[in-house]
């Protein structure tokens, strides 16, 4: 970090040029990825980064990434990605998802869905891309071959502690679920 984002270290109780770092240890099902699209200054200006990225569609493997070789392999698969398009002052939001019931891509925009080939619309690259949205995939061997890949969709909640990620350990298969009873305040007639 330079510049304008300096680091302040309350020690030296001044700014100081400094590296930003984060370990992998354990993945999560849904892997949401914001993109920094918009710069702020100390001056107050504020303009929009208009870089092009490359973003894998299916089988991104972080195992590279991960610090940790225990637990399922980290390979992801994109189901949905959103998009800004315009500047800072004018700008305008559209998605791209994935059905998982067809497979199919589609395009939302405003009131208006429709199916697109993902080839025809440069999914997986370009200027626009906001935020990604990745499900991991579990690959399943069989007779020392890779037979299929598993797409894992949870649905996080209160009844459901089993399914959170941070608690995703070798005894999940133990838990069972837990509603939750809340007193309800009695009220007058």
């Amino acid at each position: 970090l330079s510049g304008d984002e300096k680091r302040y270290c309350p020690k030296c109780k001044t700014h100081v040029e400094a590296t930003k770092k984060i370990d992998l240890w354990m993945l999560p099902p849904i892997l949401i990825i914001h993109l920094k699209r918009f710069k702020f200054c100390s001056s107050g200006q504020r303009s929009k980064i208009d870089r092009s990225i490359q973003y894998p569609l299916n089988d991104w493997d972080l195992s590279s990434v991960k610090k940790s070789s225990a637990g399922v392999d980290p390979l992801y698969d994109l189901y949905a990605v959103s998009h800004h398009r315009g500047n800072v002052g004018f700008g305008h939001y559209t998605a791209q998802a994935k059905n998982r019931f067809d497979g199919k891509w589609y395009d939302f925009n405003d009131s208006q869905c429709h199916q697109i080939e993902p080839s025809k619309e440069n999914l997986g690259s370009g200027p626009s891309a906001y935020c990604l949205f990745y499900n991991r995939v579990e690959r399943v061997v069989e007779n020392g071959n890779e037979a299929k890949r598993n797409t894992i969709i949870r649905r996080q909640s209160a009844n459901r502690p089993e399914l959170w990620p941070h608690l995703q350990r070798a005894t999940v298969a133990l838990w069972k679920s837990t509603r939750l009873e809340f007193d309800r305040p009695e009220m007058d007639e």
